[in-house]
């Protein structure tokens, strides 16, 4: 298993590297959202649960994957709602890892117990975890912190590669120090996301809940430094200064025709070398994406998988606030690959 997280990653940062080179676009990342249903109620989720379109079969999604290997995917992760309550996970899991297909998944935990067998077939796991108890329950519902924990502790417990996602909201912030102090604890990397743009049923909630500008410069700032102390914070020096240095509102993404154009030249991956696809067909670049006025997603399902890829790669976005932008060119960056070699090894060696 340790041989095949070293050989996994050479074999993504490799086909990233390809493509950032040849500029042929490829599908080499999916993240496929397996189903809409969900057995919580996160308060900023992006994806609307609360009508979900009704799941695929897995004969259908079994098409897709063929679809996706046939175009060149290296890595899946499998997204929701939630994942694990879709009805066919494990088959769906052992059929992308019998295409030799880097298979990931997002949870929020309530089912790693249950489905234990299929977690640990994984390559890695990302558990969503917030802050401590009061500051993660408050947006992500009552229990979320503890099922979380004992999640991660599972997971370790079986081998598995885990890493925490936290997302950055009014209800969180005051809880950093909390959340790298049990990734110290449990030897895990963390990353910390802002909040994408809410579904239009979802916009009032958005002012109690998203930070400032004034406090996501500070709090980036802040993890900044706790990441040149030695803390497993997951981004790199560059991709923090990225955020810090955001020319415009974190809320704004800067299109190719705006003056901050420049701010960022590099080709963002996201819509390029990786995509989300939802359970009703539709393709998305990425998150910030999602709900924005500046996109209208394709369906696979309407236009076929070639067509609807096509489309999605026509975008007027340059950049956004998302630290995945500048994170995922590091990695295929000299620094980058070094910075995932060492990253790596202290994953290894630590389990």
């Amino acid at each position: 298993m340790f041989n095949n997280l070293l050989l996994n990653r050479a074999k993504l940062f490799l086909a990233l590297l390809t493509y950032k080179i040849t500029r042929q676009r490829k599908p080499i990342v999916a993240y496929l959202l397996v189903t809409g249903r969900c057995n919580r109620r996160c308060r900023y989720c992006f994806v609307d649960c609360s009508d979900p379109v009704k799941d695929l079969s897995l004969k259908r999604w079994q098409e897709i994957i063929d679809t996706l290997h046939q175009q060149g995917t290296k890595m899946i992760c499998l997204m929701g709602g939630e994942p694990l309550v879709y009805q066919h996970i494990d088959q769906l899991v052992d059929y992308i890892k019998s295409k030799g297909i880097i298979c990931e998944m997002t949870t929020n935990g309530f089912l790693v117990k249950a489905k234990l067998d299929t977690i640990k077939k994984l390559d890695s796991l990302m558990i969503s975890l917030d802050g401590d108890k009061k500051a993660n329950d408050s947006n992500r519902g009552a229990g979320s912190y503890d099922m979380a924990i004992e999640a991660i502790k599972l997971a370790i417990n079986n081998g598995v590669t885990v890493r925490v996602n936290s997302v950055l909201t009014q209800q969180s912030k005051k809880s950093i120090k909390h959340l790298l102090d049990l990734t110290d604890k449990y030897n895990l990397f963390v990353t910390y996301s802002i909040l994408a743009e809410f579904p239009e049923k979802e916009k009032a909630l958005a002012k109690n809940i998203m930070l400032a500008d004034k406090e996501i410069k500070q709090t980036y700032i802040k993890l900044k430094k706790w990441k040149q102390k030695g803390k497993r914070i997951l981004f790199s020096l560059s991709t923090f200064d990225y955020v810090i240095n955001y020319p415009v509102s974190y809320k704004k993404i800067i299109l190719k025709n705006d003056p901050q154009a420049n701010y960022y030249p590099q080709q963002c991956l996201f819509g390029q070398a990786m995509f989300y696809l939802d359970a009703d067909g539709s393709f998305y670049p990425c998150a910030a994406l999602w709900n924005s006025k500046h996109y209208t997603a394709p369906n696979m399902f309407k236009l076929g998988f070639k067509k609807a890829w096509q489309q999605m790669g026509d975008l007027k976005c340059q950049s956004c606030s998302c630290p995945g932008v500048p994170e995922w060119n590091h990695i295929t960056s000299p620094a980058g690959i070094w910075d995932g070699l060492k990253i790596t090894l202290r994953q290894l060696f630590t389990k």
